[in-house]
């Protein structure tokens, strides 16, 4: 026969010219001589996958390039990863993909589809505790291992089960090891019954949970946290979880359930199901292991089977990211990983007021609604008593005192021919009578001298007459009431350390910024600079006082004299003390956890020559003035036009500072006529919020401290509210030293 057609050798049989689906190449091929054995239609286009970069030489990670070796079989491979550490062998850096895969955006590179755990999820994390798989068909549950001298466990019906179809005789040791973590809780649970009907028979249940380190090596338990129907029992002189229990057919299928606590070095947990070599009568079945300190109703796998999933972008395990800072940069572009101690951490947010609060809460932790707001707080010093910490109550039910009362106390004043009378100070102003000073050394008074600005006399000299120091010409900080009639300076080599190292009062330019700071010339012209608050006074108005509450200790270290009646004494200057009022007696400041997360942000000394940031409320013009208890100070005198009248900050003062919700406390030092008020006005309402209202004023230069306001309630508060002070009609102030601090509510 002649077939019309070209001629071809005979070798070409079969060949022919095929298309790539994929790539949409075309090639021929010799049909004959294709190995296709073991390819379908399934799994073509076959091909592996290398599955992790590796970090080069500036730690950046990169795919393989081959401009190395990379043996895809050896078992030695040199391929490195992080840290320069093997993580996996060539040959087991592979995965193998077909036609079939589907192909993601590189920005889409890890997703994963992950249950959330949440309140309703537990996971068995044993595998098959139900005995029901044995996909090689060796006799031995999937999961489960039987040590190689020991008979294979029955594996039947024997017994209705309590989960699908089978239950478990040991025969004598099965055994599963699982992966576990510091720092939870598990919980073991499995059942157990007999197959023995006979009367009064009871079978002996036993089970162990071997907690082992990442070597495989036990670890013992002693010591540590276990409860429910385990106890720990020395196996092999190391102590472990074990259940030891009895149980009868009477009793059907009982539950037994161990929880304990793992040490930190844990790695694995092995779990030993045991049957007398005896007895074939023995059966377990719902085994469990689960995080917690409770069991869950038994589950193989999830608790659900349509837990609540969430889609994150998971980070590969060759990048070793573990939420640290020295995770390689790469980590940044998966979710952030945490440490299994931190499941279940969350950030609560105060339904008040306060930074929001990181906890891993559970119902152990929940209190009931009258106890909302306890909290512990340090009761802070005062000049008479030490600071105390912690001290428990809640805020909210407490009663409130302004700052200026902080540290009022009950003083009862001792007359000279056996008269009381009841008073009540912040600070007694310390003092001895002309009498007392008797020219000892340590009870010599000595005049000092320092230079007080005035508008209308100038810069005049101003005479002290105050107690000398027992070591040096300056005036004595450490005086002691010695007995009910005697005080004296008792300065020594500690303390002068102490009066050298205060840097706020050690040079001129201490007088500007805190106004408490003298700076003293004896007679000999010598400048010595001193906490005026800190000096004694001689005088004859000087009294004998007693404090109505104290401690002998506290007593002594706050310079006073404990009485063989059990008082404590002091002398006081009432015209220099700083007094309080019955009701703000007991009055004490309370710092919480964030109390002491404050700023400074109004600081005004008036020594730059301008009072810029306030403008006047009054038409009659504010001025500088020379008025100020340092040479060559300055301070802001104002006369209220009207009621209420005086200055206020202008917006820009401000406005970048203020915060609603915050705290806020205000110290500034004053003299004047008539009555001062500061506060907060809100420019939107025009509502007035006081630090303190209609306080008198004195001729003499004093500090103030007022407060605090809480600006939670203040509806109209905002960047645009200022500060003020203000005064009545045709009277005069003079303010220094302003400062606005800015607190957090506890």
């Amino acid at each position: 026969w002649r077939i019309k057609g070209d001629e071809c050798p005979a070798q070409y049989a079969t060949c022919m010219t095929l298309k790539d689906v994929s790539s949409g190449k075309e090639s021929s091929y010799l049909l004959n001589t294709v190995d296709n054995a073991s390819c379908t239609k399934q799994n073509a286009g076959c091909a592996w996958y290398k599955t992790q970069k590796s970090a080069d030489a500036n730690g950046v990670y990169q795919w393989y390039n081959g401009a190395s070796a990379y043996d895809v079989a050896s078992g030695a491979s040199s391929f490195r990863h992080q840290g320069g550490a093997v993580k996996s062998y060539s040959y087991e850096d592979r995965l193998y993909l077909t036609h079939a895969a589907k192909i993601c955006s590189q920005d889409q590179a890890g997703c994963t589809e992950l249950n959330v755990n949440d309140a309703g999820l537990t996971l068995n994390l044993v595998n098959n505790g139900s005995f029901e798989k044995d996909e090689d068909q060796n006799g031995v549950p999937d999961g489960w291992m039987v040590p190689v001298q020991n008979t294979k466990p029955e594996v039947d019906q024997t017994m209705v089960p309590i989960d699908g179809s089978k239950s478990v005789n040991p025969a004598s040791l099965l055994v599963q090891r699982l992966k576990t973590s510091p720092g939870s809780f598990y919980t073991f649970s499995f059942y157990a019954s007999t197959t023995n009907t006979t009367s009064g028979y009871s079978e002996v249940v036993k089970a162990v949970a071997e907690p082992l380190d990442a070597a495989g090596k036990t670890i013992n338990l002693g010591g540590l946290t276990v409860g429910g129907d385990c106890v720990r029992q020395q196996i092999s002189s190391i102590d472990q979880y074990t259940t030891i229990k009895s149980v009868s057919a009477s009793d059907g299928w009982k539950r037994f359930v161990c929880t304990f606590s793992p040490p930190q070095s844990v790695s694995f947990v092995d779990l030993y199901l045991i049957s007398d070599s005896s007895s074939k009568t023995i059966r377990f079945d719902g085994i469990q292991l689960e995080t917690g300190e409770f069991a869950s109703s038994f589950k193989d796998g999830y608790s659900t089977t349509s837990p609540t999933k969430n889609y994150l972008k998971v980070a590969p395990a060759y990048l070793g990211c573990k939420g640290a800072a020295s995770d390689p940069k790469e980590c940044a572009s998966y979710a952030q990983v945490c440490s299994a101690l931190d499941v279940g951490c969350n950030l609560y947010t105060p339904k008040e007021r306060g930074p929001a609060v990181p906890a891993i809460a559970s119902a152990v932790d929940q209190c009931p609604n009258t106890c909302v707001g306890y909290d512990s707080y340090r009761q802070e010093g005062t000049i008479y008593e030490p600071a105390k910490f912690p001290t428990y109550f809640i805020a909210d039910k407490a009663a409130s005192c302004p700052a200026q009362a902080v540290g009022c106390d009950g003083f009862t004043q001792l007359g000279s021919n056996g008269g009381e009378s009841q008073e009540y100070y912040t600070q007694l102003r310390a003092c001895m009578t002309p009498e007392m000073a008797t020219g000892s050394g340590s009870t010599t008074s000595s005049t000092f001298f320092t230079w007080q600005g005035s508008d209308k006399t100038g810069y005049q000299l101003q005479t002290w007459q105050l107690l000398k120091s027992n070591l040096t010409p300056a005036p004595c900080v450490r005086p002691q009431v010695a007995t009910e009639s005697t005080v004296v300076c008792s300065e020594d080599a500690a303390s002068t350390a102490v009066i050298n190292a205060d840097t706020s009062c050690d040079e001129h330019t201490d007088i500007f910024s805190n106004p408490d700071c003298r700076e003293f010339f004896d007679a000999a012209g010598v400048i010595h600079y001193r906490l005026y608050s800190q000096t004694v006074s001689v005088d004859s108005a000087c009294t004998p006082y007693r404090k109505d509450v104290s401690k002998e200790t506290d007593c002594k270290v706050s310079g006073g004299f404990w009485s063989t009646q059990g008082f404590c004494r002091y002398f006081g200057l009432k015209k220099e003390s700083n007094a309080c009022t019955a009701a703000q007696n007991g009055c004490r400041k309370y710092t919480g956890g964030a109390g002491r997360n404050s700023t400074t942000i109004l600081n005004e000394t008036f020594e730059n020559g301008t009072y810029a940031a306030f403008t006047p409320t009054t038409t009659n013009t504010p001025k500088l003035s020379n008025d100020s208890v340092a040479n060559g100070g300055h301070s802001i005198s104002v006369i209220a036009s009207e009621k209420n009248t005086g200055i206020k900050t202008v917006p820009a003062t401000l406005s970048s500072n203020l915060v609603k919700g915050k705290v806020y406390s205000l110290q500034f030092w004053a003299k004047g006529t008539g009555k001062i008020t500061a506060g907060f006005q809100d420019a939107g309402s025009g509502d007035e919020h006081y630090f303190v209202e209609g306080m008198d004023l004195t001729n003499n230069w004093s500090s103030y401290q007022v407060g605090p306001l809480d600006t939670n309630d203040f509806a109209a508060f905002d960047k645009t509210t200022v500060l003020f002070f203000t005064t009545e009609k045709g009277e005069e102030f003079f303010l220094d030293n302003i400062e606005l601090i800015q607190g957090e509510g506890d």
